[in-house]
């Protein structure tokens, strides 16, 4: 179906886009925007079928929908290493217990690997430079500089 190059330039395509107060302009990047983690990543992902937890920390629902939007629901499950019967994707730790299982963790990142965070925190990488991991993130940083985390956005970490 997909391949990378077409995930991470939808990844890109997302950035800017911000959480909203409800189900209102989801598909907007400002449209009512506000802290209440409503998002068109969490309404597709129940559209397939699977919890996309509306109104919850969205960082990992975002990741998988990037996923599903450019290779299809089936096949993010098989990347997820998982199934439509045991989809967790929506929380970062069980998402890094069924990689693990899988045994595909590794400390070396790659572009369009999964990094998370402390268990509570995922993100995706898009780039590798001079000794720096870039990533794009959603419910990350807003980008006006308030901390509420409510936007995609791209960071770097040494």
């Amino acid at each position: 179906m997909g391949n990378l190059q077409e995930l991470l330039a939808l990844a890109k395509s997302q950035q800017g886009y911000q959480e909203k107060t409800g189900t209102g302009n989801l598909d907007e990047f400002d449209a009512n925007a506000g802290y209440k983690d409503y998002t068109k990543y969490s309404r597709d992902v129940n559209n397939w079928g699977l919890a996309g937890c509306q109104g919850q920390p969205w960082c990992a629902t975002y990741q998988f929908w990037l996923e599903a939007m450019t290779f299809g629901v089936a096949e993010a499950l098989d990347h997820y290493h998982m199934t439509e019967d045991n989809y967790r994707g929506y929380n970062c730790f069980a998402t890094y217990r069924a990689f693990e299982q899988a045994g595909r963790i590794s400390q070396e990142p790659q572009i369009g690997a999964l990094i998370v965070f402390n268990y509570s925190h995922i993100g995706r990488v898009i780039a590798i430079k001079d000794g720096r991991v870039y990533t794009n993130e959603g419910n990350t940083s807003a980008l006006y500089g308030d901390r509420n985390g409510g936007t995609v956005r791209e960071k770097s970490y040494a």
